[in-house]
């Protein structure tokens, strides 16, 4: 028994094929990346998740406690978790156009900013991207 390699139709010893009035479906074509990148996005997606949840619990206890002004503090870490957040977004643009050099240099900073200004969590997780960026290099070149 033969089939229709369109529709995939059973046909008969005497039929011919059909041909089908369904649209073809296509898939999008997407930009691959190297698995390190997508490694170093997933990463960096983790560390923004974190700083908008730091960010949102810094900004509600910083509103809260505004009034004797131990606010103030826990407002300006809320304001530097949600930079964080829109910087591994940047980042993850960049690794998306394929400019692994410049997301390297920028996660640098990061790393150093993030232990400072975002915390353990946030700043080690950045530098475990961070240093992924060695074999992602090795691997493009």
């Amino acid at each position: 028994m033969k089939f229709c390699e369109k529709c995939g139709t059973a046909l008969g010893p005497n039929a011919e094929p059909k041909t089908s009035t369904m649209p073809q479906q296509t898939t999008p074509v997407r930009n691959k990346i190297p698995v390190e990148a997508e490694s170093i996005k997933d990463l960096n997606n983790i560390v923004g998740i974190i700083a908008l949840i730091f960010g949102i619990l810094f900004l509600i206890s910083g509103l809260l406690t505004l009034i004797v002004l131990i606010g103030i503090p826990l407002i300006i870490f809320a304001i530097i978790n949600f930079i964080i957040r829109g910087a591994m977004k940047n980042i993850n643009n960049l690794l998306d156009q394929g400019r692994y050099k410049e997301a390297k240099d920028k996660e640098l900073i990061w790393v150093i900013l993030g232990f400072l200004l975002g915390g353990i969590i946030i700043g080690v997780i950045i530098l475990i991207a961070f240093l992924k960026y060695d074999a992602l290099l090795r691997q493009v070149q």
